[in-house]
């Protein structure tokens, strides 16, 4: 095999293995206690996640894909270009702009699902105060332990 084909192949590999990374799921985190067994864990999870459910089922329909933000306010713009062909000036004006609202786009999707993962953190922290969500060995906000994991 020449030189140029190796390089050619090692590079093949390299983006392979670059853009597999992006196919690995997100691993979820999960609930922790100082004295409590997986069983009483997942007992405790299961009845919060069931709750939660019963105060807010799934329900589909429009909500926001991300935040809005705030425009900032522009100052007043004059630009003018001279035409050599015509021999005259013309000039374009943006007037000025006030700080503006813009609100995020709407995607169809489960309207309850904030409310609903807030009430089943409230739900496992309820149940013991030393519950902790623990995701790559770091305590994170509980929405990271809505699925089930030992």
């Amino acid at each position: 095999m020449h030189t140029k084909d190796i390089k050619f192949i090692s590079c093949l590999i390299l983006l392979f293995q670059i853009s597999a990374c992006g196919l690995i799921p997100e691993r979820p985190g999960s609930w922790t206690h100082p004295t409590n067994v997986q069983a009483t864990i997942k007992a405790d999870h299961y009845q919060c996640a069931a709750e939660s459910a019963k105060l807010y089922p799934k329900k589909m329909g429009y909500v926001s894909a991300e935040n809005g933000h705030w425009e900032d306010a522009r100052n007043a713009t004059t630009e003018c270009k001279y035409s050599e062909y015509t021999n005259k000036t013309l000039c374009t004006h943006t007037p000025a702009t006030n700080r503006t609202w813009v609100a995020s786009d709407t995607v169809e999707g489960d309207v309850n699902s904030k409310d609903r993962v807030k009430k089943y953190i409230e739900c496992m922290t309820a149940k013991d105060a030393a519950y902790k969500c623990i995701k790559d060995n770091e305590v994170v906000h509980g929405s990271w332990c809505t699925q089930y994991t030992e």
